[in-house]
């Protein structure tokens, strides 16, 4: 985007961007929702909050850099958190299990309901 010589060129790397923000997210938050299924509820509530509270965070500082910047160079220091989040994340994901299914089943062993059954529940308050 800081490079882009006219704004029909920005406008389709904009679409390009949104679509994988849509494909991260929702690989985030499928993770969420995997991580601990006995604390499914705390686990999604983090991510909403980190969600939203970055989101508020993010637009600030973008708004502080393009003022004291510009464009080009809000883009460009945009870019660059990008690539400091892709890898930060690439490297949490790949410290966890590549088969969600026995990171699934070694979370029941490990931390089994209390009323015994092996099979997660969800609902509302204990």
């Amino acid at each position: 985007m800081a490079l882009t010589p006219s704004w029909p060129v920005a406008a389709c790397i904009q679409v390009l961007i949104g679509l994988t923000f849509y494909m991260f997210h929702g690989v985030l938050q499928a993770r969420a929702t995997e991580a601990l299924p006995e604390a499914r509820g705390a686990a999604v509530s983090a991510y909403a909050l980190a969600l939203f509270m970055g989101t508020g965070a993010g637009a600030l500082a973008f708004g502080a850099v393009l003022a004291a910047g510009g464009y080009r160079v809000g883009f460009a220091a945009a870019a660059g958190a990008m690539l400091i989040v892709t890898f930060a994340s690439r490297a949490g994901l790949g410290a966890l299990s590549r088969d969600p299914e026995r990171t699934y089943r070694t979370n029941l062993k490990s931390n089994p309901s209390p009323s015994g059954s092996t099979s997660p529940t969800v609902g509302f308050g204990k």
